[in-house]
């Protein structure tokens, strides 16, 4: 079964590192990673299989 994660995130250095650290911590296995840049935010989409 796949999952898709949605998340939003401030535009900061480091922050997707935060994010992707925090689904390994949790043995989530991500897939692939989109990044739409925005103003003051950069929405990253995550998939897991």
């Amino acid at each position: 079964m796949v999952k898709m994660i949605n998340v939003f995130s401030e535009k900061r250095p480091g922050k997707l590192e935060q994010i992707t650290g925090a689904l390994a911590d949790v043995n989530v296995n991500i897939k692939a990673v989109k990044s739409s840049p925005g103003e003051d935010y950069g929405g990253v989409v995550s998939v897991s299989g």
